[in-house]
């Protein structure tokens, strides 16, 4: 099984342990934990959870491919960093279901050289914690996994970019650590359809050549389009992505995510979108070189809290 996959399964598991153990105590009676612990975690990660890193592509749906104009690029397409037009240090917090014990942080950092080249550098870092037993028999467990990703983004027309993004990535648990590399690229092309209008497409390889400890993991192919209308006041777009052994099946499925983005007033936007069936909503407010976005997304086919994110981006 892949490691990001793997990883994900791991951190699902640890957060439905520590939801079982409240109950547990709330209750104040024995509860066979691992055979409720099984038979949870067989059920929900036979869904992977995409993280859509970034509150203004998980506001809508994670239909940003084609989008990528921030420092965000790193992430979803390398070859939006050229599309960024200033530097730019961002930072995002999330506290995935609100379970307590999990986090996930993304930091980046863009810096454009010159018209036709750009740069970007990315740290993604996810925990975990589970306290396993009773009482004062509390058992801790511990999760970190790490994502450090250089990019780099380079304009052949005045239409088209392509970049591409090495990612190193370590895992240290209380049982075993590691580290491996892998490898993005992508491609945009935006075409301006008349003054104010524009139309692109975008296109990413995730995980290309990767490999964690020797073992290597499926690469992830995603496709966008997305029209931009009214000098960007109004944005639509749409994403679709492979995905490997999701609902147990061995090959790969697709997966599909939609959104927009409307300026309602001057340095404010609302968001929406549909992620898989999920909904998804945020805003965002500009206030000179500060940007500021909050995003939640509802999993339907869970129980749980919904995902709350914050994010702030500084240009200078």
């Amino acid at each position: 099984m892949g490691y990001t996959y793997g990883v994900y399964k791991f951190q699902v598991r640890n957060a439905f342990l520590a939801i079982t153990n409240k109950v547990v105590r709330k209750m104040k009676r024995m509860v066979l934990l691992g055979v409720i612990v099984v038979m949870i975690a067989g059920s929900v990660t036979a869904t992977p959870i995409d993280l859509q890193i970034g509150c203004r592509p998980q506001g809508m749906g994670g239909a940003y491919v084609a989008i990528v104009d921030d420092a965000n690029a790193g992430y979803w397409n390398p070859a939006g960093l050229m599309g960024v037009g200033s530097k730019q240090l961002g930072f995002m917090y999330l506290k995935p279901m609100n379970v307590e014990g999990m986090a996930i942080s993304y930091s980046s950092l863009s810096l454009p050289l010159s018209s036709n080249w750009a740069i970007g550098i990315s740290y993604l870092d996810k925990r975990a914690g589970l306290e396993e037993g009773r009482d004062a028999k509390y058992k801790k467990n511990n999760l970190s996994e790490s994502t450090f990703i250089l990019s780099g983004a380079h304009r052949f027309t005045s239409v088209l970019s392509a970049g591409i993004s090495v990612n190193r990535f370590g895992l240290d648990t209380s049982i075993d650590s590691g580290s491996g590399f892998g490898y993005d690229m992508g491609l945009l092309y935006n075409y301006p359809i008349k003054e104010g209008n524009s139309l692109g497409i975008g296109l990413a390889l995730k995980n290309f050549s990767a490999n964690f400890d020797e073992e290597s993991f499926p690469a992830t192919v995603r496709f966008g389009v997305v029209s931009k209308l009214y000098n960007n006041k109004l944005i639509v777009a749409a994403d679709v992505n492979t995905k490997k052994g999701v609902n147990e099946k061995k090959d790969y499925s697709l997966q599909h995510h939609a959104g927009c983005e409307v300026e309602v007033m001057q340095g404010i936007r609302i968001r929406l979108g549909e992620d898989r069936g999920n909904l998804s909503a945020g805003m965002g407010f500009a206030m000179r070189n500060w940007q500021l976005d909050y995003s939640f997304n509802k999993l339907a086919e869970y129980d749980l809290d919904h995902s709350h994110r914050a994010s702030v981006l500084m240009r200078f």
